[in-house]
């Protein structure tokens, strides 16, 4: 199959440049969050019901998980709001309140044998959770993905599915594409979770819907908890045991009290016990709210931090507690974050259960002014609370004041690339210091913002090796460039990678004033 089945965004293909922008200013809406857009499509698909899906990321990657549920049988249609006002001015400091997704559910065991390659493109949390999900199926299927996808692994779901019967096909035994046959009666699994992989944990528990008993999956290393919160909206019977802050924590004593009634209660570093009743039928909420994407916000966050006199502010977006590392982080740093509004989004606008609204994803407005900041050192046990904002971290650190060491970032050799040597390599072409170990970046600050530095060549040209957050961090550190005559710029080539998340990422930019555009 060719490297990729999606086409070229051409808004984005080619080259894209930044240059100094200060004064950053503005409110603006991020798109919704991918990690839980995903999830709601696939949860929905093996729900019984209509779920309506507002603010739905439009995305390459969530674009795949729709184009391989619909070939699943699944239909899902993008629909109007009756309610929508057609006259509202659609520009990038809106919410997309005018249209929602609709998946038409019809339970987990409606779902057909493809007749096609189940392609997922770039998503690794679409390769992944299919294949828990197809795992527990009767049908054969195949899924493959794009030439980065298939150098990422895909064996870590089956380590612990293989002792129930699965028998994956993979390339050389590890990569895509797959080649699964589902077994003809899923049994309970009982895990305990080698690493905090919330792609794998997931994975698990879509597996563990279908078997027919009560499956155990012990976390001891906690991962963002999106599909256990989409799973309580969607009324499984889903149980979450608080286990203390023991890292040997085991299955045992699973007639301990349970504390699931509310979700935020449990600590985000806490081990915990999930507890699941399989074979039993989900059923669809009216309609789910997806929040902006922190991961995302990210960069606004760190633009806004790093530009001098700048100050935005970004509406409703995913303040959930175990994606929340990368502004704690921030913070010690110095930075000038405010969180304001805080509210739960509204997966039903009619009468719903308390436990769905407690458990349903936070949200908040945050408010960000510019602040020199100082180098921190990052703990290891962090990092699954902000995977996916290291590159952006980095960039933070390069133009901060002293060292900065960030600890336990296997996972990021293993991401789109390799995102330790890439971040890496490219810091070392902006002459700043950055050293890379196993699972160890130390990166010494520039002060960026406080003094000029010293540049080899006026154009600097990143490889952001096909890896859209790799591209949008330095192209943020582009808008804050501090050189003797500010004329330095930072070229990004093949940013067409940016549209497996942010497609519509170089306008929102342009619209706080960042100074972003197009070459040749």
């Amino acid at each position: 199959m060719p490297e990729s089945s999606h086409p070229v965004n051409k808004t984005l293909a080619g080259k894209i440049c930044a240059q100094k922008s200060a004064n950053l200013r503005g409110e603006i809406y991020i798109p919704g969050d991918k990690s839980i857009s995903h999830r709601a499509l696939i949860f929905a698909a093996c729900a019984m019901g209509k779920t309506k899906i507002y603010g739905l990321l439009e995305s390459q990657d969530v674009e795949a998980t729709i184009k391989c549920l619909q070939k699943l049988g699944v239909p899902i249609t993008k629909e109007q709001n009756k309610q929508a006002n057609k006259q509202i001015n659609k520009n990038i400091t809106q919410k997309k309140n005018d249209i929602h997704y609709a998946v038409y559910g019809a339970g987990i065991d409606a779902l057909q044998e493809p007749k096609e390659i189940l392609d997922c493109g770039n998503s690794g949390t679409t390769a992944r959770l299919l294949a828990g999900l197809i795992a527990s199926r009767k049908f054969n299927a195949v899924i493959d993905g794009d030439k980065s996808l298939r150098q990422r692994p895909m064996d870590r779901v089956f380590k612990y599915l293989k002792p129930l019967g699965v028998q994956p096909r993979l390339q050389r035994k590890k990569f895509l594409p797959l080649s699964l046959g589902g077994i003809q009666t899923p049994l309970p699994i009982e895990c305990k979770l080698q690493s905090p992989s919330a792609q794998v944990k997931s994975a698990v528990l879509l597996f563990a819907l279908a078997a027919r008993g009560v499956s155990k999956i012990c976390e001891p290393f906690p991962s963002r908890d999106h599909s256990e919160r989409m799973l309580l909206q969607f009324q499984a019977n889903l149980k979450i045991q608080a286990l203390g802050k023991n890292k040997h924590a085991n299955l045992a004593s699973v007639d301990n009290p349970i504390t699931n009634k509310n979700i935020n209660t449990i600590a985000t570093n806490t081990p915990r016990k999930l507890i699941i009743e399989g074979g039993k039928t989900l059923i669809a909420p009216t309609a789910i709210e997806i929040p902006g994407d922190i991961s995302s916000a990210a960069f606004f966050i760190l633009a806004a931090t790093i530009c001098r006199d700048s100050e935005i502010r970004l509406l409703d977006v995913g303040v959930n507690p175990t994606r929340m590392g990368f502004v704690e982080t921030l913070c010690e740093m110095g930075a000038d974050i405010r969180i304001s509004r805080k509210k739960n989004t509204q997966a039903d606008n009619n009468s719903r259960k308390s436990a769905q609204k407690e458990n349903s994803e936070p949200i908040a407005d945050i408010t960000i002014k510019y602040a020199p900041l100082n180098g921190v050192k990052v703990p290891a046990e962090r990092a699954a609370s902000m995977i996916d904002e290291y590159p952006a971290l980095a960039i933070a650190a390069a133009c901060a004041k002293g060292k900065t060491i960030m600890q336990g970032l296997a996972e990021l050799r293993i991401k789109e690339s390799d995102r330790i040597s890439a971040i890496t390599q490219g810091l070392q072409k902006c002459s700043m210091r950055c050293d890379q170990e196993k699972d160890t970046l130390t990166i010494s600050g520039a002060n960026i913002g406080q003094k000029n530095i010293k540049l080899q060549q006026e154009s600097i040209n990143i490889n952001a090796y096909g890896d859209h957050r790799i591209a949008m961090s330095f192209l943020t550190l582009g808008l804050a460039l501090s050189t003797s005559d500010n004329k330095h710029k930072i070229i990004v080539d093949s940013a067409e990678a940016i549209a497996t998340s942010f497609p519509d990422f170089v306008q929102r930019m342009q619209k706080i004033g960042a100074n972003l555009k197009k070459i040749q």
